[in-house]
């Protein structure tokens, strides 16, 4: 097992994993601010082709070879000033695909934890414009 992945309580993996069994469209992972997978959820395996082996403890652009819209530095700067982050990537697939996602990324809050992390969905929007669309729209 990958000591990164001790970094979660299993209060906290539980409900990743029962959030990743809902979500209809979108891909769950979860990362620490350094950008190390904490969590690989079924629908990241399925979008990026990577087992949990895989991706636990990784650097996840280092992992997808995201491309970002302006930089790195410009969404870790937007997630730690608003708290998230929302806008298209490109990333690698394992097998060197490309693929396009509309990414949501939301700083988490952990009540007795010094660090919050980062939980990412992302959806395939070069496969899925209407799920994009969904995820976009604002909540009523």
């Amino acid at each position: 097992m990958n000591d990164i992945k001790l970094a979660l309580d299993a209060e906290e993996e539980e409900a990743f994993r029962f959030l990743d069994g809902r979500l209809q469209i979108g891909r769950l992972f979860v990362k620490n601010q350094r950008s190390e997978i904490m969590y690989w959820g079924r629908g990241a395996q399925e979008l990026f082709g990577y087992t949990e082996k895989e991706a636990l403890g990784q650097v996840s652009h280092e992992l997808l070879k995201t491309a970002f819209p302006n930089s790195l530095h410009a969404v870790e700067w937007s997630i730690l000033k608003t708290g998230e982050w929302e806008g298209e990537l490109t990333h690698m697939r394992k097998g060197d695909r490309l693929i396009t996602v509309g990414c949501h990324q939301k700083l988490h809050e952990r009540p007795g934890r010094h660090l919050p992390i980062i939980v990412e969905v992302s959806v395939r929007i070069s496969k899925d414009q209407e799920g994009w669309r969904l995820v976009r729209e604002p909540r009523k």
